[in-house]
């Protein structure tokens, strides 16, 4: 699940010249990517076929807390402290193959199309469908 949640809470206090507050906030994310591309190389006609998935999950926690102190009308002072902690992580999977495809022209009524896939776990495949 692909979601963002989200909660906090803010608290305020003013007692005449003195005013203090403390916050708190957390989110939960988790954020995706898909690519899904078809490139071809120009020096040899091949087609670069790419499928990638990279999902980023993150923890964040803020804290927040001050105070403020009216002197008098014109003068105050003022203490604000703030902390943030992040869990940040991520993961891909990228599948890519090269597809090349050459046709052999045989003589007589047949002709075979001959489609090479390489890729780098499996090595290369090859397949001759047959084309009448």
């Amino acid at each position: 699940m692909y979601s963002t949640k989200s909660a906090g809470f803010n608290l305020n206090k003013g007692d005449g010249k003195i005013n203090s507050y403390f916050n708190y906030q957390f989110t939960d994310k988790n954020n995706f990517e898909e690519l899904d591309s078809k490139r071809i190389i120009a020096t040899d006609n091949s087609t670069l076929d790419q499928k990638a998935y990279t999902t980023y999950p993150s923890f964040n926690h803020y804290l927040g807390a001050g105070v403020d102190i009216n002197f008098t009308n014109k003068f105050s002072a003022d203490y604000d402290i703030r902390f943030s902690g992040n869990d940040n992580r991520s993961s891909a999977d990228n599948f890519s193959n090269i597809i090349t495809t050459a046709i052999k022209l045989l003589p007589g009524a047949m002709n075979l199309l001959l489609i090479t896939v390489q890729t780098p776990h499996t090595g290369a495949m090859s397949f001759l469908p047959v084309i009448r």
